[in-house]
């Protein structure tokens, strides 16, 4: 009996044991190996407005290693007046609302893009890691000029009135971010900036009808 409860012991001891991690690991982290990837995302910013409660999304897509993806930029409405629920973008809406990518850098994971409506707002959107025990963060932040001072981009607000064209709404468009500056004692710190564009700034081929608008 002794002999076999000492078989049973080496038996337990020896046998490989799987890992209590249900993502493999490579080099101690635990993210996907290459050629696993799940994809991750996070918000850049939101472009809300005055009418009602709903408001567009921008999302980055990124994998466990912090590179972003092919298609990196995931831009759709969140339906505030119908309990949050997504919905996608249509032709006329994305003339406003769509980003077009202009550089995509996957090693130092920076991104360059513009939102439709405002292509004279460069965004640049840079991804950083930080290096954990069992795994990796990834943080995200978007970067433009407001108010010619580089900051970081917080909200757009869009503020929709009516005109006497049905066809051609006023909008305006503000920016809202923090930028840094060093204060008196040569210490940096947050500030808030904000800018605002109306329609003389933005191109008249880049505005969708007010019909568009409003069934959102």
């Amino acid at each position: 009996m002794k002999f076999i409860y000492l078989f049973a012991f080496l038996f337990l001891l020896f046998i490989p044991h799987s890992s209590s991690l249900s993502l493999p690991l490579e080099d101690g982290v635990g993210y996907p190996a290459p050629g696993r990837e799940l994809e991750t995302r996070a918000t850049l910013f939101r472009i809300t407005k005055n009418e009602n409660r709903n408001y567009v999304v921008y999302d980055l897509l990124f994998d466990r290693r912090c590179h972003p993806l092919e298609n990196p930029l995931d831009v759709y409405w969140m339906m505030g007046e119908r309990r949050g629920e997504r919905e996608e973008l249509n032709r006329m809406e994305e003339r406003l609302y769509g980003a077009t990518l202009e550089q995509i850098d996957e090693e130092s994971g920076l991104l360059r893009f513009f939102v439709n409506g405002v292509e004279q707002k460069e965004m640049e959107a840079e991804i950083t890691e930080e290096q954990g025990t069992l795994f990796t963060r990834c943080h995200v932040a978007v970067y433009t000029q407001i108010t010619k001072q580089r900051a970081k981009v917080k909200n757009i607000h869009l503020l929709i009135e009516k005109s006497w064209n049905p066809f051609r709404p006023r909008i305006k468009i503000v920016l809202k971010g923090l930028a840094s500056v060093l204060d008196s004692n040569g210490i940096p710190r947050w500030i808030e900036v904000e800018e605002t564009i109306d329609n003389t700034q933005v191109r008249t081929e880049s505005m969708p009808s007010s019909t568009s608008l409003s069934t959102r």
